[in-house]
C-alpha cells in the first residue's frame, strides 16, 4: 500500500499540517482536522496490510512490519482525534467546521467523540455568557 510511505513522510514532516490556505488556518482546530484526516485516510489505506483474506488472495504473509505500521497509524488517528475533541475553537467558522466535521467522522461509529468536543465546545469564550 502507498500508505506506508505517506505515513513515513507524515512522521518526518513532524505532524506540520498548517493549512495557510485556509481562511481559519488561526483557528486551531483547523490544523487539527486536516492531521486527523490524513491519519483516518491512512488507516483505511492500509487496513489491506494486516487484512488475511486479502494477503492469501495476494499470496503473500502479513510480517510484524506491516502489523506495526498499521498499528502507528491506528494510535496517531486516535491521538490526533483525542487531541481535536480536547480543543476548544477560537472562532465561530473554526466551531462550526469542528462539530461538521466530528459528526461526519462519527457517523456509523460506536464511540462518542462527538459527545467528548461538545462539552469541550461549552468552554469556548464564544459560547459563554
Amino acid at each position: 500500500c502507498g500508505a506506508a510511505a505517506k505515513w513515513s513522510s507524515f512522521k518526518r514532516r513532524g505532524h506540520d499540517m498548517a493549512n495557510a490556505s485556509n481562511a481559519g488556518a488561526a483557528d486551531p482546530v483547523y490544523e487539527l482536522m486536516a492531521r486527523h484526516r490524513i491519519l483516518f485516510e491512512i488507516i483505511g489505506e492500509c487496513g489491506g496490510l494486516i487484512d488475511e483474506v486479502l494477503a492469501r488472495k495476494q499470496g503473500r504473509t502479513i510480517t510484524d512490519a506491516d502489523r506495526g505500521i498499521f498499528n502507528a497509524a491506528f494510535e496517531a488517528e486516535e491521538r490526533a482525534m483525542a487531541e481535536l475533541t480536547a480543543t476548544t475553537p477560537t472562532t465561530k467558522a473554526g466551531a462550526r467546521a469542528a462539530i461538521d466535521y466530528i459528526a461526519d467522522y462519527d457517523a456509523g461509529f460506536a464511540e462518542d467523540h462527538a459527545a467528548k468536543f461538545l462539552r469541550t465546545l461549552k468552554l469556548s469564550p464564544l459560547l459563554a455568557d
